[in-house]
């Protein structure tokens, strides 16, 4: 029997010039592991919505085709739908809920009505899985990304759906989370569990053995197993030029932490060159993006220095990417996003959007983006003020290669034009080719080469922080 069927789904989004999805057809057998990958843009949050029935019940939409679930027609109800369907959303803040992790987990089950032990034993045993039994009385709005990611996936085992829907799971885990995300997967396959995941990261799942659909402006490309050619991994990223001499950053005995915490830092020196890239790495919850904003001045050390060359204060010509897109975005169109808060615009602002790909949204709210296209979007915010010094967090993610490619050559671009930049990423093969240096936060902070830090890495178990882990084969 199939899990899923999808008979000619097409859904097309008020505003856009083209639908999200046209005539698409597809069977998934029930048990069946399934990626489907492509292009940013072509429909993989989508499909997964429309499946659910967040579109069109959550997200306005005009929709046509028919989705059956294990032979039955799909119930118009999301309420309905979700009793047997599970989704880890690729944006993991826009799912959550309640105030407490505990409290988060236990929601959908108690929604379904189920008995106060058998929601207690389904929140411990996803806790377990996912590895947050100790923060289970962490307060949600105090996880790093990554946690949240994993409290998304809690919540989506703890309803024990028998299709399971990740979209970019691993997207905000650090490489050992990730790849203990995929054993996961593996292990629910493994069990009968109809798991698919939309994905650009796609060496690990390829070990899988997994069926593959390929995506591309909202139609079924190609249905095969084994990765598909137009997925391969191009090692064609720039290389960014020695860094020239001097300081552009000073840091000095760098120690933080939040109230109640463990230190994150502990007396943590640096500098930065100008033209230099500085590689982030490290487990979630490390204190990456905690140095992103001690750096930027929104937040203060509790001791050591920051210190900008010819006497610039922390956040004075700096261009930051948070973690989270939609943080940082407020105005009412894409357009009047880049003009916000500017007396200009370093080269023309219509050269900047056809630059991201997002020229033909110019009109569109930004918070109606996909989450590619609001990452794009923070990018040039951050690029077009040709800032000192440029803060990356995570700037990949949602990104098809070829937009890794082109956020990787406006990197290069502005150190060769004189900034220094700080790139926190769990992609790690990206970091290996565009760092000149690499910081790797933990236990204990290393720092050197990206093949001094790398091996160092590998001689102490911690493969999934190499980049020959995440290579396509």
């Amino acid at each position: 029997m199939n899990a899923i069927a999808v008979r000619d789904l097409t859904v097309h989004y008020e505003g856009r010039p083209w639908p999200a999805l046209a005539d698409l057809s597809l069977n998934v057998p029930a048990g069946e592991l399934v990626v489907v990958a492509g292009p940013s843009g072509a429909g993989k949050s989508t499909l997964f919505h429309a499946l659910l029935g967040f579109v069109p019940e959550g997200i306005p939409a005009r929709v046509a085709g028919e989705v059956f679930l294990f032979g039955q027609p799909a119930p118009p109800s999301l309420y309905r739908r979700a009793d047997g369907i599970g989704l880890v959303q690729q944006d993991p803040e826009a799912q959550i809920c309640t105030l407490r992790v505990r409290d988060e987990v236990a929601f959908g089950p108690e929604n379904l009505g189920l008995p106060r032990a058998e929601i207690a034993g389904r929140v411990e045993t996803a806790l377990a899985t996912v590895g947050l039994t100790a923060l289970a009385d962490r307060a949600t709005w105090t996880l790093s990304g990554g946690e949240k990611q994993r409290l998304s996936l809690a919540s989506a085992l703890a309803l024990a759906p028998k299709v399971l829907l990740l979209d970019e799971p691993t997207a905000h885990l650090d490489p050992s989370a990730a790849a203990g995300l995929l054993g996961l997967v593996a292990e629910l396959h493994e069990e009968g569990r109809t798991v698919i995941v939309a994905e650009h990261r796609l060496g690990p799942l390829a070990r899988l053995r997994p069926r593959f659909l390929w995506l591309a402006a909202g139609r079924l490309a190609a249905d095969r197993y084994g990765i598909p050619q137009e997925a391969a991994l191009a090692d064609d990223f720039p290389r960014p030029a020695p860094p020239r001499g001097g300081r552009l950053l000073v840091v000095r005995g760098l120690s933080f932490a939040y109230p109640g915490g463990n230190d994150l830092f502990r007396r943590l020196s640096f500098d930065l060159a100008p033209g230099e890239i500085l590689g982030v790495i490290g487990p979630n919850g490390a204190g990456k993006t905690t140095l992103l904003r001690l750096l930027a001045g929104l937040t203060s050390p509790h001791a050591g220095t920051i210190a900008l060359a010819a006497g610039h204060r922390p956040g004075d010509g700096v261009g930051l990417v948070f973690q989270m897109p939609h943080h940082q975005l407020f105005a009412a169109s894409v357009a009047e996003e880049l003009a916000l808060g500017r007396p200009r615009v370093d080269g023309d602002g219509r050269a900047w959007l056809a630059r991201a790909g997002l020229v033909d949204l110019a009109h569109e709210h930004p918070l109606r983006l996909s989450v590619g296209e609001r990452r794009r979007l923070t990018v040039i915010l951050a690029l077009s003020r040709r800032p000192r010094l440029l803060l990356l967090d995570e700037p990949f993610i949602g990104q098809d290669w070829a937009n890794r490619r082109w956020i990787a050559s406006e990197l290069v671009r502005a150190v060769q034009e004189g900034s220094g930049a700080i790139l926190v990423s769990h992609d790690i093969p990206a970091v290996a080719r565009l760092a000149h240096r690499v910081l790797y936060l933990g236990e204990e902070a290393l720092l050197g080469s990206p093949g001094e830090v790398f091996r160092t890495l590998a001689s102490q178990g911690r493969d999934a922080f190499t980049p020959e882990f995440w290579e396509a084969r």
